[in-house]
This record gives structure tokens, sequence and C-alpha cells, in this order.
């Protein structure tokens, strides 16, 4: 009987009368699970013990007999009756731990649960799906909620008592190193919402201060926006209820930054009782002149190369619109003399500045700055990085790149240092890894627990677990010992493995391998991936097309209502902006007008041409300000100006080459444009017509002509000058329009059809830069309808009698696809063979 009264002690007692009734709710939907579906998560040695003994005689008790279960979320309570004296025995299937001074006490196993959900960055969802694929019933989110509560105490002592000893530990460090100098931080900081710098929104930001000798975090801050407590409070117009409220800022996400910069480093200096005195930071943010602020006293900022790199990268890439040959190579080329630079003069801001300005000046063959590291005295020296192996000679590339090289080389003191905030990136990485940034955790103490949790593995390593367990009151895992010293292993043998500079040198030749192969690749494949190449109907096809013509442009129906019109553009290109439009009819009292606000750089020789300039956003002719419509509105207002003459025709002077194109780009980028179409149903080009009615003049220049038929000048490059010129000459003569005349329809399918062959021919810049084939000849090759990959198939196919009959087959009218000419077939067969 004795025996039977100690065993009452061990096992749960619960009444039969309660015996069905859950401690916490559990979903509708799994009410019909039995206890003998699927599988449960069960303490093996708990089960073992309580099946040993009846509570009612002592008796062994069988699994078999089990009349039904209650889940606790992962957790369970088995009732079985026993055989000898029927006794209904509850048997959990877990051991449990107290978090208050009332109540039955929480399932270690869901409390654990909540734990390793955290560390390994899933979701309640995520979570429930796994278990469901193995048939373990799943945990409900209020109760997953309620244990992860439950460990926010223990993850967030854990994680700053860790950020103290750091903060000792970098302290010691410093006094022993350089004593009275004070302590260098890296910090920088991370967002919980992917964006840009014109678009950050983030509803939380993690700010990370990083120990410059320890390579630990010494302290982070959290900044969050919103609470759901207090949202939902909000929601029903009612007082929030007592909790742990998680919002604690309500400015722009942006000022998160430098606001939990400065209150980390004065949390530094209380407890260290030392000062900071260096930021090791990127230059994106007010943080240096906060900090300042908050502490009282100056700070030195060093710069992070990494980052800085990153910036000369993205200064280079921005001039490749204007400088074709900074091809990525050449730019990564400039990013690793930057790098190398910086290595090379460590704590030598002078020597720095001179090997930063020196990089310009070797790339353009000027050593005279160049220090023992320049080989161009050398017999046959060749530049491995630049094209051809020479240097370059373009002056507007050459005072472009001084420029940015110049304003990197005016901050060397920030730069010299070699500053690195790569431990905080790493570490962001680790925040990212358990709170993913897909997901919203700041509304309640889910990012808390994330960012602590992260914050004290980087600290003390995979076993910051067990710590956890001891302050959560949770029984010891040995298996978790046991995965955890794996872990650190693993990771001391992976930090071992990157830092040999073997291995380095092999994981940059294996990518300069597969950036080569996959260059070779595309070269074949010719374009498969382009923006707006759907629109464009660019397609990659390895079999050898149909020789494409083409669109011949089609006559108007019918020319009754005539509109003359003219346009002065910021540029010669497709995609200049159209800064004038002016019109009239060509036998009503009907005029239009304006000037449109330019939103590209006008180029020089349009200036000189046009007399229009702009500066500060104010749009000038011949030095007067006038007033600009938005490029929209001024095309809409053209539109419906036209309505009242539709549908009629638009006549311009070279209007086929220019004009026509120019304003159907233009209108394409905005809804009017199918207004546009109902009342215009085509142009006139009057420079063929002109050549037609008066073959025996010089030139056909507009003005030309009106000073031979008129006897008079007027200013030319003018939108309303030309066009009442243009409507005088067309009113002194009588002509069929329509022979002039093409519609917007086919004019558009001609645009598109060139637009697909600019496309295609740039392909073949393998072949023109090597001068394999001139720039003519990848335009006809282009124009009918090949691409670089179907030349590449014809010779696998065929040899070189695949690349012969492929140039040389016939057209509509007897001519070669391509060309006839020897030559050119000869060095194209080299070239293939050679690759």
């Amino acid at each position: 009987m004795e025996n039977i009264n100690r065993k009452k002690t061990q096992i749960l007692k619960v009444d039969k009368n309660i015996a069905d009734k859950p401690v916490i709710q559990i979903d509708q939907e799994d009410k019909d699970i039995t206890w003998k579906d699927g599988r449960r998560l069960i303490e093996l040695s708990l089960l073992a013990e309580a099946l040993k003994a009846c509570v009612g005689c002592g008796s062994y008790l069988q699994l078999h007999n089990t009349r039904n279960e209650q889940r606790f979320g992962f957790a369970s309570i088995l009732n079985i009756p026993c055989e000898q004296c029927g006794y209904l025995n509850s048997i959990p299937t877990s051991k449990r731990h107290f978090t208050g001074q009332r109540g039955p006490g929480a399932f270690d196993i869901n409390t654990k649960m909540a734990l390793g959900m955290t560390d390994c960055g899933s979701g309640h969802r995520q979570l429930n799906k796994l278990f469901a694929t193995i048939g373990v019933p799943g945990i409900s989110a209020n109760a997953l909620k309620t244990r992860e509560r439950e460990v926010n105490k223990p993850l967030v002592d854990t994680a700053k008592k860790s950020c103290l000893e750091a903060i000792e530990e970098e302290t010691d460090l410093m006094l022993a190193d350089t004593p009275n100098k004070g302590l260098a931080i890296k910090y920088d900081m991370c967002w919980q919402k992917r964006g840009s710098g014109r678009s950050y929104d983030s509803p939380s930001g993690v700010g990370t201060a990083i120990g410059s000798m320890t390579g630990k975090i010494l302290d982070y801050g959290i900044c969050g926006k919103n609470c759901r407590i207090c949202l939902y409070a909000e929601k029903i117009n009612t007082e929030a209820r007592p909790h742990n409220c998680k919002k604690n800022w309500n400015q722009s996400s942006k000022a998160m930054e430098a606001f939990t910069g400065a209150k980390l480093m004065q949390n530094i200096e209380d407890l260290s009782h030392q000062p900071v005195s260096v930021l090791i930071m990127d230059d994106d943010a007010a943080t240096m002149s906060k900090a300042r602020e908050v502490l009282g006293h100056e700070l030195e900022k060093w710069s992070d190369i990494g980052h800085s790199k990153k910036s000369v990268g993205k200064a280079l890439y921005n001039l490749q619109n204007k400088h074709k040959i900074l091809t990525t190579c050449i730019i990564q080329y400039f990013q690793k003399c930057f790098s190398y630079a910086v290595t090379q003069n460590k704590d030598n801001a002078l020597g720095l500045k001179d090997a930063l300005q020196a990089i310009v000046e070797h790339a353009f063959d000027n050593h005279v700055k160049c220090g023992n590291w320049c080989k161009a005295g050398n017999v046959n020296y060749t530049y491995k990085s630049l094209p051809r192996g020479k240097p370059f000679e373009n002056e507007s590339l050459y005072v472009d790149l001084s420029i940015i090289f110049k304003s990197v080389a005016n901050h060397s003191e920030k730069l010299a240092p070699g500053g690195s905030t790569r431990d905080v990136e790493s570490t962001n990485n680790i925040y990212a890894s358990k709170a993913h940034k897909r997901t919203c955790y700041s509304t309640s103490e889910s990012l808390e627990n994330r960012i602590a949790a992260a914050a004290a593995q980087k600290n003390i390593g995979y076993n910051y677990m067990e710590g956890v367990f001891v302050k959560a009151h949770l029984s010891p895992s040995k298996i978790l010992e046991v995965n955890c010293q794996k872990l650190s292993k693993e990771r001391k043998r992976q930090l071992k493995f990157e830092g040999d500079p073997e291995i380095k040198k092999r994981k940059l030749l294996v990518k300069k391998e597969k950036r080569s192969n996959t260059e070779s690749l595309e070269k074949k494949e010719g374009v498969t991936y382009s923006s707006n190449m759907s629109f464009t109907s660019v397609t990659c096809d390895a079999s050898i097309p149909v020789i494409k013509y083409r669109p011949d442009l089609s006559e108007v129906a019918s020319c009754e209502d005539i509109v003359v019109f003219d346009l002065e553009t910021s540029s010669l290109a497709l995609d200049c902006d159209i800064l004038q439009i002016a019109a009239s009819h060509l036998r009503k009292s009907s005029q239009y007008s304006t000037y449109i606000q330019p939103s590209k750089p006008i180029s020089t020789q349009a200036s000189a041409v046009t007399g229009l300039t702009s500066k500060g956003g104010v749009l000038f002719y011949n030095g007067d300000p006038v007033q600009v419509l938005s490029q929209e509105a001024a095309f809409q207002n053209f539109t419906c100006w036209l309505e009242q003459h539709k549908p009629c025709v638009l006549a311009a002077h070279n209007c086929k080459t220019f004009d026509a194109r120019r304003l159907l780009y233009s209108l394409s980028k905005f809804t009017c444009f199918g207004e546009f179409r109902q009342n215009v149903s085509g142009f006139v080009d009057t420079l063929p017509l002109f050549k037609t009615t008066y073959p025996d003049f010089p030139n056909h220049k507009q003005n030309t002509i009106f000073k031979d038929v008129c006897k008079s000048d007027y200013i030319a490059h003018n939108a309303v000058e030309d066009v009442e010129a243009l409507r005088v000459l067309l009113g002194n003569i009588s002509v069929d329009y329509k022979t002039f005349s093409f519609t917007i329809d086919s004019m558009n399918s001609q645009m598109k059809f060139d637009n697909v062959s600019k496309i295609d021919q740039h392909t073949f810049t393998p072949l023109i830069t090597q001068k394999i084939i001139s720039q003519r000849t990848a335009d006809v090759m282009a124009k009918s309808g090949l691409k670089l990959n179907h030349i590449y198939h014809a010779f696998e196919k065929e040899g070189e009698d695949g690349i012969r009959e492929l140039l040389l087959e016939k057209r509509r009218d007897g001519s070669p696809r391509v060309t006839k000419n020897k030559k050119i077939i000869t060095k194209l067969i080299d070239y293939f063979k050679r690759q």
C-alpha cells in the first residue's frame, strides 16, 4: 500500500469525471482524431515509468487499453483503465514545468517547440505543416503564442547577459592593447522588410553594435512601429489590456538607424565606463552626428570597405549608358584595384590617396603616380583586364573616372584604417535566418525572441539554448547538447576551410570559369532575357528562321483633312524628349502650340539648333523662360485639339524618318494613344513630295525650298515657324497626298521590326569588337532575322557549308540573305573554328 501511495505522487492525478476535459483549447477540426490516428511525440522514459503501475492497485497498465486521449498541443494525456481494478489512469506523454503560482503547469514539449521554432526561424504554420506530414497532430496558434511569450524573458536575459560579458571582454582587450584610446565599435542597422533607398517603410528595424576586437555583439536595439494588441484595441475602439507592448517608434523607418546607433553607443559607454572613440559603419545614415550629439564628445569615423567598394561600383555602373566600354568585367577590375589600394595602404591616408588617384592614371597609360606594383615598364606589358590588353584613350571617360576616384580619395583618412562591418553583416544574416523578411514578427514578442536568439548564438555559439533551458526551468536534453557540439564543430571546420588562401583562390577561379562559361552560352543563345522583351516579340529559337523582310508602309485611304505639324526634340535619339509641338490645319484657321517639360538632358547639338535649353527644371528659348506642360498633359491636349479635325492626316517634312517615329514612341507611353489613333489616320512626308515637285532644286531642305519658292526667309527650327512655312509651301501646290502617305499601323509595324532587329544586332557584338564583321554586316544579318546563336547552330550542324549556305540564301529579288563577299565568309568560318 505504501508503494502504491508513493507512485500516486509521481503520476499526474486526474479525476474520472473530468478526464475528458482538456486544460487548453483544442481546434474543432482536431476533435475527430483519436489516439490511434497518426503518431505522437512521447518521452519514452516517462511513459515507461507511468505504465509500470496502476494508481489504484499497482498492477501493470497496457497501452492498447487506452480509452481516449486529451491533447495539449504536442503533449497528450492518455486515459488508460486498469484491467484489475478498473481505475482510469491519466498518463502524460511529456514532463511539465510551472510558469506561475497556480495551474497544472505547462508541458515541456510545447515550450521547447516554441524555442525550436524561434531558433530555426519557422512559424506556426510551417511547424504544423511539418508535423502533419509525418502524421503528428499540431498545436493551436494561441497555445503556441502563449509558450512563445513564456520563453521571451529567458531568451532576452540570455542574450543581454552575453552582451554584458562581451562588453567586459572588449574593454579588457582595449585597455591591454590601446589604453586611453577608447572603444572602436562596428555598427549597422537592418530592417525586417525588403526595401530600397527610395522606399524604406519597414515596420521594424534592428541596430547592432559589435566590438572591433572581440567580434561579439556588445548591444542591440529593436525599433517597432506597431503592436498587435494595441492595433486591435484601436480597431474595436476600446482600451488595450495590460500587455508587453512592442511599439516604441513613431517616426520614419529611415530615422531608426541614427537614433538606435546613438542609444547603443551611450549604453555601451555607461556599462563599460569607457568612451566610444571610433565608429565603423557605412556612409548611408546620419548616425555620426546623432551619436556626437548624444555622447557629447568627438567621434572618429572609419568607413566600411565593403560598402565603399560597392559605392564605387555603383558610380561606375551609372556611367555605362554614357560609356559602353565600361563592361561588367572592367568595372570589377576597378573595384579590385580599389580593394588592393586600401589593403596595401592600411593606416596610411596619404599613401592611399595617391594610390586611389593612380588607378585611373594607370588605366590611361600614365604611370607617374604608380607604385612598385606597376609593371608597365616591362617589355611587351599588357593590361590583362582592359580591352585588347591596351590602355584607355577616351578623354571623356578619363574625366568621368577621375571625378569618381578623386571624390573617394578625398575621404582616404576614413578608408585608411581598413574598417569593416562584415561581422555586422554576418549578424544581420543570422537575424534574417530567424526572422524572415517575408513575415512581420514585430507586432508581438516574436521579433524580440528571434533577435535575442540570434544575438545569443553570435556571442555564445549554438549551445546558447542550454542556458535558455535552465532559465526556462525546462528539463535538459542530451540530444540538444550533442547536436550543438556537432554544429559548433562544423562551423569551425567551415571557417577554417573558407579562410584557407588556396581555397579562396580556387573559389575565384571557379567563379571566373562559371562567368566565362555563362558568357559563352549567352553568346550562342542570343537574347533570351531583356526588358520589355515580350512587347517586342523577341524570341530565342535555335532553328534557323526564314528570311524576314521589313514591313512596307501602307497608304492612307483618304487625305481630306491635312494638319501640318512639327516637333523640336532634346536629341536625335528615338527615345528623346519632345520639347515643343506645333500644328496648324492646312486650310482652316486652327493652330496648336505648346512647350513640354523635359525629363532628360538636352544635348548640346539640339540646343545649338533649336535655341532650347534647360536649367533647374525651367525650359528656356533663346535664354528666355517659357511656359511648359507635363508630357502627359501636352499630348492629351494635342489629342483633344486633333479631335475637331478627325479623321485627319499629319504632314511634316522628313516625317517618315523623324517626326512620326518620335511622336508615336512618346504617345505610346500614355493612355491618350488610343484616342490619338481614332483622330489621326496616318502621316504625310513632304520630303519625297517636294523632291517630286521640285526635282531641279540643289537640295530639298525645307528652309531652302521656302527661300527659293517664297523669296524670303523664316526662323527655322522653331516648331511654330516651321509649321507656318510648310503650310505656305503646301498651299502653293496641288498634289495627291496619298502617294506620300502612310498609316499609323504600318509605321508601328516598321518600328517594331526595327526595334527587334536592333536587339538582335547586339548579339553580334563579340564579332564586331573582334573585327570579324562590320556594324553594317551585323545590321543586315539582324534585319534578315538572324542572331548569333543561329550562326553557331548552322556551323555546328553543317560546318563551313552551313555558314555559306546561310549567308548566301537567296531573297525574293535574288540577292543574298547577308553577303557573297568571300573575305567576310572566310573570316566568319575561321572565327567559329577557333571557338
